[in-house]
């Protein structure tokens, strides 16, 4: 009899144990833009292909539940970085399922689809250095034991055309 009042309890510390451990146990991982090319161009619009590196510092494996993006261009040749300089050019999600082995640096490719009309802002900065500031904002959500965890991620950088 003590046995069976024991096990409940001992339960109930595992899944406590297990539950607090989760921040300990689970390092997230790092997403970082590695490059940004026009994959395709058509009659009134582009597609640019971005492509991510995922590095899973974890002893498990980690499966992706989707990506949201935010992709902006600086539409003005000033060296000022402030906000009102941006504008946004495309935003999306990706419902591509990703598989991030233990210990492992994974690439996933997204296609981010723009229309030309709204690139006329920059075209002042296009015509005057050749290249098209960008900023690439988003998060990438994983499956966790628990739930999703969701990590940010931003890039800036230029476009040559």
């Amino acid at each position: 009899m003590v046995r069976t009042r024991r096990f409940p309890v001992f339960l109930s510390l595992f899944i406590a144990l297990i539950v607090s451990g989760c921040s300990v146990l689970f390092e997230a991982p790092t997403v970082r833009v590695a490059d940004v090319q026009i994959e395709s161009i058509g009659l009134t619009g582009a597609t640019a292909a971005v492509r991510f590196q995922v590095e899973n510092p974890n002893r498990f494996a980690l499966t992706s539940a989707g990506l949201t993006y935010q992709l902006a261009l600086r539409g003005e040749a000033s060296p000022a970085e402030d906000e009102a300089s941006w504008r946004s050019l495309a935003s999306g999600e990706s419902t591509q399922v990703v598989r991030v082995r233990r210990n492992d640096i994974t690439e996933v490719t997204v296609s981010v689809p723009f229309d030309y009309a709204d690139l006329g802002f920059a075209l002042e900065s296009l015509l005057a250095s050749g290249v098209l500031r960008y900023r690439l904002r988003g998060d990438v959500r994983f499956d966790v034991l628990f739930g999703e965890v969701s990590v940010p991620f931003e890039e800036v950088g230029d476009l040559g055309l």
